[in-house]
């Protein structure tokens, strides 16, 4: 299937009327580009649930707090496309930064506090900027369900608290992290990782998976007592969070959640990965 590329708000715009028109359900899956798998499943799975799926490709400068970060965040457009026509996307929304922000006007919302703990610690200013661009899309391209990946748990809960607090009409999809057969977390930063890092980046994910199976043997401070050490003998370590899935609070005990999730945050050579995992 031919995908159809466009730059500019009033031709996505336009596309998208054109679907509704036909009574069509509109997914859009955004995107920093760098494309691998885990986003192609984001795109298969909206595919499920509409008829006629956007992806954005956009490197949003408002929510790097490090500016070499943001200078050296991987970019491949003519593969992303590709790969986006491959799994029937329909349309590809690819805009400058002055074509997202024009017109768009400032606006007040308060994170109910799920923006200070892990993430929000050590990227200030990050999240403002992650809910400024995807209301953003959401107002340029008014799909009816936008997919996101839960590999970035916390971004998801805020962006599920904008939608909700906001009254804006998106169902918005939390979709399954895609992992490598190793068990790292698919990531557009990867490719950046050194190869003598590849094994230390690995623990990212089995000390995930251990926190998850032995979580009936051991307290939330005994889990992370065990976990933690052995990680920064190999990894730059920023975090290690058990936490409630809800309000992403820290958990001395089990009883004081519904459900749980182990966060993990860490510099691997010069690469920032992030991962997280349920444990119940």
């Amino acid at each position: 299937m031919k995908i159809k590329v466009t730059t500019s708000n009033d031709e996505i715009r336009r596309l998208v009327s054109n679907a509704k028109e036909k009574g069509q359900i509109v997914g859009l899956v955004p995107t920093m580009g760098a494309l691998h798998q885990g986003h192609l499943s984001l795109v298969q799975e909206a595919n499920k649930k509409a008829d006629f799926t956007v992806a954005s490709i956009f490197v949003n400068p408002t929510q790097f707090d490090d500016n070499s970060d943001l200078e050296n965040y991987p970019r491949s457009l003519d593969a992303d496309i590709h790969m986006l026509e491959e799994v029937n996307c329909n349309a590809v929304y690819v805009p400058s930064s002055d074509e997202v922000y024009k017109d768009s006007k400032p606006f007040e919302f308060d994170f109910n506090g799920l923006n200070k703990p892990m993430e929000g610690e050590y990227r200030a200013g990050h999240f403002q900027g992650v809910v400024q661009v995807v209301k953003r899309l959401f107002e340029i391209i008014n799909p009816d369900l936008a997919c996101f990946g839960l590999k970035d748990f916390q971004q998801y809960a805020i962006i599920k608290e904008m939608v909700n607090q906001l009254n804006i009409p998106i169902d918005v999809i939390g979709c399954e992290t895609i992992r490598e057969e190793n068990g790292l977390a698919m990531s557009s930063r990867n490719q950046l990782l050194a190869r003598k890092d590849l094994q230390s980046a690995l623990l990212i994910s089995k000390t995930l998976r251990l926190i998850q199976q032995n979580y009936r043997k051991h307290s939330p401070a005994e889990l992370k007592a065990l976990a933690v050490e052995p990680l920064q003998k190999e990894i730059n370590l920023e975090y290690l969070e058990i936490a409630d899935s809800d309000r992403l609070q820290p958990i001395e005990s089990w009883s004081e959640a519904k459900h749980a999730r182990a966060f993990i945050a860490a510099k691997v050579g010069e690469v920032r990965l992030i991962d997280n995992m349920e444990i119940f």
